[in-house]
Order: structure tokens, then C-alpha cells, then sequence
């Protein structure tokens, strides 16, 4: 068996302003650090060979405060959110019925679509995580709602939509042609 965790930052000052965030480079609030110290505590008994997180630092600061040293990369970097980035959440109010609300293909104006960061996220994924999968190391992943949904939607061969809560580790145990054997959300 082998391991791969998923772990979505903790509370950055974007989530508790409500505003989208996207690639905007915002750091943790006092409870996102809790939250990703938490994390550390409930992954304390598994051994990483290697962490990655995104170039942003809520997630490359969670997987620090987790106890992981993470190669950066952009492939794991947030969904740029275009026009909407850097405004709050009722700005959505105005967009209410464009063809891209809701559509996994579409992107909002100047933004990623939802396959667009399938795109970047799973070449990543393929190339880099599961080689290293399969010589049997464990890999621990901090990113982005948006970015680690694209992970969980192909590790687990489904189309839904999961909700990555912060710094809730998602950790899968694969067998050796990396079916899932087992997955638990750790709180």
C-alpha cells in the first residue's frame, strides 16, 4: 500500500473576507495556521518521501506548519478566477444566469475553466506524483480547493464536485496499480 494525502490550506485571509481568491498570493489568518498545525497532528503518523504544494503561499506556509518541506510548483497553483479575483463574493450577484456559472467547460471572463485546470493540474499528476506512487512513496499534496478537486476526480474516477474543507487532510491508501483501497477525510 501507498500513501497519497490531499490537503487544502488553512483559512487564508481571502476565506475569511470572502472574496475570491484565486491566484491572488494571500497569506494565512491566525486560525488558518491552527488549522494547518491541526493537520500536522492528525498526519503525525504518516511518512511523507516527498510533499508539492502550490506557489502560493497559504499553501506552501500549511504544508510548513504541517511539518513538510514541499517542492512549489504553478501546476497546483489556485483557479484563476479573472474578473471576479480579488472581489467578494456577492459580486457573483451580477453573473447570476452567464453560461460559464456552473459549467465545468466555460470560464469566467478573463479566468480558468474547470477543464482548464484539469489541463494543468493532471499532466502534473501524471508526470511527477504517480511515478513516484507506484516505486511505493508516499506523497502528501497541499493546494487549493480548485486544484486538489482535479486530483480527487481522477484518483477516485468520479465526476462530482467534492468540497475540500481547509486543512482537512483527504489521505487515500492505494494498492499497487493505485486503486483506491481506502479514503477518510482526517478531523
Amino acid at each position: 500500500m501507498v500513501i497519497l494525502a490531499l490537503v487544502r490550506h488553512g483559512q487564508s485571509q481571502g476565506n475569511a473576507e470572502q472574496w475570491f481568491v484565486g491566484q491572488v498570493d494571500c497569506p494565512l489568518t491566525p486560525k488558518g495556521e491552527d488549522e494547518a498545525r491541526s493537520a500536522g497532528i492528525l498526519l503525525k503518523d504518516y511518512r511523507f518521501d516527498i510533499a508539492y504544494s502550490s506557489t502560493l503561499q497559504r499553501a506552501w506556509r500549511t504544508a510548513e506548519l504541517i511539518g513538510a518541506s514541499p517542492t512549489r510548483t504553478y501546476a497546483l497553483d489556485e483557479k484563476h478566477f479573472g474578473d471576479l479575483q480579488g472581489h467578494p463574493y456577492t459580486v457573483m450577484e451580477r453573473y447570476q444566469g452567464q453560461p460559464w456559472v456552473g459549467d465545468w467547460d466555460a470560464a469566467p471572463p478573463g479566468g480558468e475553466s474547470y477543464s482548464d485546470i484539469e489541463a494543468r493540474v493532471l499532466p502534473f499528476y501524471h508526470s511527477e506524483v504517480v511515478p513516484l506512487l507506484r516505486e511505493g512513496r508516499n506523497v502528501l499534496i497541499v493546494a487549493h480547493h480548485h486544484t486538489l478537486l482535479a486530483i480527487v476526480r481522477e484518483v477516485e474516477r468520479m465526476r462530482e464536485h467534492v468540497h475540500m474543507r481547509n486543512a482537512v487532510p483527504r489521505v487515500y491508501d492505494l494498492d499497487d496499480q493505485l486503486q483506491v483501497k481506502s479514503v477518510r477525510d482526517l478531523q
